[in-house]
């Protein structure tokens, strides 16, 4: 299964998405259910994955060892789009226009943007 894992991380760095990262970096996949009872549509252990769907945007978290190690949102609008771009620029050091760096529960993460389109994806590593 960490052959799958590793697959569908690739797949997704090389793909430009229309994505946005909210960290849960290092929680478990325990956490991250409890965290959004309600909102979880669908999830597998055995592949690491979890999709939330908010109203505003879907996320969905990916694992290795059961910790959290990609944190992926997908806007539903433009404005939400906006919306984090800034948030990046404010609470993160730019590096650039599509690479931010910070630290989140005391270790160091990079963001990264890609543009396909009207799309934008973040990923966070």
């Amino acid at each position: 299964m960490t052959f799958i894992r590793t697959i569908i991380v690739a797949l997704l760095f090389l793909v430009n998405f229309g994505v946005f990262a909210q960290s849960r970096l290092g929680f478990t996949f325990k956490e991250i259910i409890n965290q959004f009872p309600n909102e979880v549509t669908k999830y597998d252990a055995n592949i690491g994955m979890i999709f939330v769907d908010l109203s505003d945007c879907e996320v969905i978290h990916y694992f290795d060892n059961n910790l959290c190690i990609m944190s992926a949102i997908y806007p539903k609008t433009q404005q939400g789009t906006m919306f984090f771009k800034e948030k990046y620029d404010r609470m993160y050091y730019k590096m650039n226009d599509y690479t931010w760096k910070g630290f989140l529960n005391g270790a160091e993460v990079t963001i990264s943007a890609a543009r396909a389109g009207d799309n934008v994806s973040y990923t966070w590593r």
